[in-house]
């Protein structure tokens, strides 16, 4: 589920590989059931997505708010725009509900180009 658009930047040299670090707040409105209360949040940059996820459990049976931080590297993405989205994903269908940016709260994200691996 699509949780976030965090926004588009300019990639310089095709050659590069990126470095995204993002900042951020998320909710987690957990279900009844307490050994399903967590979500898995990832970020895609135009559609492909990153290779690191970030798993956050959250509280049993109740909302709760957290400031996850999270770096994922993307290879071959050509120079030019580029849209950067967050995503998020329950457990399973009937789980938590996931949210990116809950409140408003202030994000960053920071994308760095550094030498190919």
């Amino acid at each position: 589920m699509l949780a976030d658009t965090a926004g588009r930047f300019t990639k310089h040299d095709g050659t590069t590989r990126l470095r995204v670090t993002w900042q951020g707040s998320v909710v987690i409105k957990a279900p009844a059931s307490p050994e399903f209360s967590w979500c898995t949040f990832f970020l895609k940059i135009d559609g492909k997505r990153g290779s690191i996820e970030r798993v956050i459990r959250g509280s049993p049976r109740r909302e709760g708010v957290y400031a996850p931080t999270l770096v994922d590297f993307f290879d071959g993405v050509p120079a030019g725009r580029h849209t950067i989205t967050i995503w998020a994903s329950a457990p399973y269908r009937n789980g938590p509900l996931c949210n990116s940016n809950a409140g408003g709260n202030p994000e960053t994200i920071f994308v760095e180009e550094i030498p190919a691996a």
